[in-house]
């Protein structure tokens, strides 16, 4: 949860919504700063070949669950998959932070 507050609130979406609006890209003033950052990643690019931010999905999936609804289904079928995936829940946290890491790697240069 906090790898998610420290990422995705650290996006100053006034900022983006700029970018998008100088690059005549189409946005909803509801967008939330992933979604908007996905804008900015796939302009020019065709319907086909766009990018999701994975890791910042994935880590602000986990963060809306777990806080608001720790005992749900979801929240439950969440921890059965990393486990799943990643057998402990520090190797799951790897494997999402090193994703987070290249898709800031990505934005970083895409907004330099």
């Amino acid at each position: 949860m906090d790898l998610a507050k420290l990422v995705n609130e650290g996006f100053e979406v006034k900022n983006l919504r700029e970018r998008l609006r100088v690059a005549t890209v189409d946005f909803d003033s509801k967008e939330g700063s992933i979604v908007l950052l996905e804008r900015l990643l796939n302009q020019g690019h065709e319907s086909d070949q766009q990018e999701q931010l994975h890791g910042l999905r994935t880590a602000q999936k986990i963060r809306s669950v777990v806080k608001g609804h720790a005992g749900s289904s979801e929240a439950n079928q969440l921890t059965n998959d990393a486990l799943s995936r990643h057998e402990t829940f520090a190797n799951h946290f790897k494997f999402v932070s090193d994703q987070i890491a290249s898709e800031l790697s990505t934005l970083e240069a895409m907004l330099m």
